[in-house]
């Protein structure tokens, strides 16, 4: 959100969470104002126990609720409700906490008295139908007629929640087969659950195959078998202690070692900083050969004393692999610069090969990596810069809507991402070009000073630049394309997609995710021998072709006209 002050109001101009807010209170039928905190802070608990920042102002019903990027760790989560983060900055919406009520009657709180006496009503008035209707079937093969209390009990138990078995419902009768199949098949899902590390749904479509249609309709919903197999999972962990802060944190010697080798690496102490690095030292020795790291956090599957998983992969053979898993305390630069020190502490010869670090535009990470590794090239991911350029330009009113409609307005703004791929001499001449041909009307003039201030430098007297947030050097693919080096951190993307699969909840136990690095590990092993011998991860056709494409282009760009170069590029991407 972009927040613009005027003598004492305070007013926000742009972003998705304006969006969101506008929409919000247009639904809803509220009005509502911006704060900013008189102390410049998100929201630090002090000494004298209280919170200042944006915590302190929802806390103190001076603000309803508060918006923030901040970290979300144990004491915060504990002050003020978070929502889930959201977006490429893993904002979150606060709110003050409910005030506490009796537990006694905590099942009547989710209705009003009204819904109440409409649901009694309904429930009586179906017992009654249900009730003449068995008595008025004439096929009831020598069975007792049902007490209307029995129905009544059953229609109950069902809204609550609590299903009244149809044993009990039917007089005690025998089970019916199909639930004893039923019921056996549930058994060998919780088995399955305890053995393997399949997610929930590979579980259930491996033991459904064959079942009756009669067994089918006797089992549980799949959502309620998934949660079963997760809490069957959860039963190991729950003999160790949860502990509520980094300096809290005892590791037993079993989450310490794998196949009889330290695994944890690293452990910087009980205090809040604190610092946890996983991995064998045949880990190390791959990342010492490796010519490019990638790098990259985050926060979805981190537990909640620690502010980010952060991974570091190495290239090797065509192929990233997961070398490092370090559970950091916050996203500072300092932080960053302690990690990078203790893996040189580690493997004196770490990055001696080193040519290429592929991370997203995080300033704090790429000063500690640049200054670790003076020899190497910092190259920011091009899927996250035109990720956030895009950002930009849904956040102004009206323009996605002409992207999705408008051919040559779409182009046009692909152009800006696509500058990415000119020589960096080139780029800002070819850009000035650009704006004076396609974007001279005022309208663009939200989207332009975003790019100028983030990415290219704003024209200051002289005809000189300020200094972008991310210099020109760090974003642009040229020479990633000439080399053949990667363009993007899609790789390390998809592996977080499949080890949150792995996890399988957010936000898990500190136990349970070292228990996926350890699982994470042994398929790195394995992988390693693979590629050891010889055998190598072959790009996929698409992602083939743009790179033959895209080195065509720029092989020639001396002999095309620049603003034909940018279109040629833009076939090759989409936002």
């Amino acid at each position: 959100m972009f927040i613009k002050k005027n003598g004492n109001r305070t007013k926000a101009t742009a972003g998705i969470d304006y969006q969101f807010l506008k929409l919000l209170s247009t639904a809803m039928n509220f009005q509502y104002s911006y704060i900013i905190p008189d102390d410049n802070k998100w929201g630090i608990l002090e000494e004298n126990n209280t919170w200042s920042g944006i915590i302190g102002l929802v806390k103190q019903e001076i603000a309803d609720t508060g918006l923030s990027g901040l970290g979300i760790d144990l004491p915060r989560s504990q002050a003020v409700p978070f929502t889930v983060p959201y977006h490429y900055e893993q904002i979150s919406f606060i709110t003050r906490r409910s005030l506490e009520r009796p537990k006694t009657f905590a099942m009547v709180y989710p209705f009003t008295l009204t819904v109440w006496m409409v649901l009694l009503f309904v429930l009586v008035v179906w017992t009654a139908v249900i009730y003449v209707m068995e008595r008025v079937n004439g096929d009831m093969e020598g069975r007792k007629y049902l007490k209307f209390t029995s129905v009544f009990w059953y229609f109950f138990g069902s809204l609550v929640g609590k299903n009244v078995s149809e044993t009990n419902l039917a007089h005690n009768h025998s089970a019916k087969p199909s639930k004893r199949k039923a019921e056996e098949v549930r058994q060998q899902i919780l088995k399955k659950a305890k053995s393997s590390t399949e997610v929930p749904q590979a579980i259930l479509a491996s033991l459904f195959g064959g079942i009756s249609e009669e067994v089918a309709g006797a089992l549980p919903s799949t959502d309620s078998l998934a949660r079963e197999i997760r809490r069957e999972r959860d039963k190991d962990m729950e003999a160790h202690h949860y502990p509520l802060s980094r300096a809290e944190l005892q590791i037993p010697e079993e989450f310490t070692k794998l196949n009889g080798e330290n695994f944890l690496l690293h452990d910087s102490g009980l205090n809040e900083n604190r610092i946890l690095v996983f991995r064998t030292k045949k880990n190390l020795e791959a990342l010492k050969e490796s010519k490019t790291f990638f790098v990259d956090g985050t926060f979805s599957v981190c537990p909640l004393i620690f502010s980010q998983l952060y991974t570091l992969h190495g290239f090797n053979e065509d192929a990233s692999l997961p070398s490092i898993f370090a559970l950091l305390p916050n996203k500072t630069e300092e932080t960053y610069k302690r990690l990078i020190r203790i893996l040189q502490d580690l493997e004196p010869q770490i990055g001696i090969k080193l040519k290429t670090v592929m991370m997203d535009f995080e300033k704090a990470a790429i000063n500690a990596f640049a200054e670790a590794f003076p020899h190497a090239r910092i190259s920011g991911c091009f899927f996250h810069f035109k990720q956030c350029i895009w950002s930009k330009i849904q956040s102004i009113t009206g323009f996605q809507e002409r992207y999705n409609n408008e051919l040559n307005f779409q182009t046009n703004l692909k152009k800006l991402s696509a500058i990415a791929f000119l020589p960096v001499t080139e780029v800002i001449p070819v850009y000035e070009q650009l704006c004076d041909s396609e974007f001279s009307e005022d309208e663009f003039s939200p989207l332009l000073d975003y790019i100028d201030d983030t990415w290219i430098g704003r024209i200051l007297r002289g005809n000189r630049r300020r200094e972008p947030t991310f210099p020109l050097h760090i974003w642009n693919q040229n020479d990633n394309v000439k080399d053949c080096l990667e363009r993007t951190n899609n790789s390390v993307e998809g592996w977080h997609n499949a080890f949150r699969l792995l996890v399988g909840s957010s936000h898990p136990t500190i136990w349970k995710i070292i228990e996926a690095f350890k699982k994470q590990q042994n398929v790195t092993e394995v992988k390693l021998v693979h590629y050891g011998r010889g055998n190598k991860k072959f790009q996929k056709k698409v992602y083939a072709r743009v790179t033959k494409s895209l080195f065509h282009l720029v092989a020639n760009y001396d002999s095309r006209d620049p603003l034909k170069f940018l279109s040629g590029i833009v076939h090759n991407f989409n936002y």
